[in-house]
């Protein structure tokens, strides 16, 4: 399997733990403009690595940050060169993991979409499932979707889980990521089989690592 894993300043022994059963982990680090933000993809994903390998973990870590839709990407230099650079985007890709608090769409979210989309890059909305599901942002064209694997797997309990099986089953979702992976995986199976699973959580995010297009 192959994780999107959001990473809360979580420990780096559960980091590693939570993704152990993976091939490859992409773990995005939360950035909220105004706020202290100590990233520095190299040395954070390097640390990762070296303590994997000595733990005989062979799980290999990329880099990637979670953006905090508050504020207009392109009205913000730091980040928008961070963008263009592909250091604010997942493993160095053309895609780029967002946010909005309470799933509540920025007014500038259409422009934001076309704007990226326009310099090459593709937005993958991370939907909050504690809130309702926000229907404009699900069926954006050019956006695509992620929900966590503890909202699948019924960890945050069943009316959660129950949206996030609807948003699979109208292919609202391409990616699935977190820990309690291994619960998810077996979840999406039993619901929508095998093929399903595999498009989630391990083709859809290994396009990611490769750079390719998702359709």
């Amino acid at each position: 399997m192959i994780n999107i894993y959001m990473d809360k300043k979580r420990k780096q022994n559960k980091v590693i733990n939570d993704n152990k059963m993976c091939s490859h982990t992409i773990a995005a680090f939360p950035f909220t403009l105004g706020k202290e933000f100590d990233y520095n993809p190299e040395s954070k994903t390097l640390l990762l690595n070296k303590t994997a390998s000595a733990s005989g973990i062979e799980t290999k870590f990329f880099a990637g940050v979670i953006i905090n839709l508050d504020f207009f990407i392109p009205d913000v230099p730091e980040v928008l060169s961070n963008i263009l650079e592909r250091k604010f985007t997942l493993a160095n890709s053309r895609y780029i993991l967002v946010t909005c608090y309470r799933n509540i769409l920025p007014s500038f979210w259409s422009e934001l979409v076309t704007d990226l989309g326009r310099l090459g890059f593709v937005l993958i909305f991370l939907h909050d499932l504690k809130y309702e599901i926000n229907a404009a942002a699900a069926n954006t064209l050019g956006v695509l979707h992620m929900v966590s694997s503890r909202d699948v797997s019924g960890k945050n309990g069943v009316k959660i889980q129950n949206a996030a099986l609807n948003l699979i089953k109208n292919g609202n979702v391409s990616f699935i990521g977190g820990d309690n992976l291994l619960t998810a995986y077996g979840t999406v199976e039993n619901y929508f089989g095998h093929d399903v699973s595999e498009t989630l959580f391990i083709n859809n995010p290994g396009k990611i690592l490769l750079d390719q297009s998702i359709c």
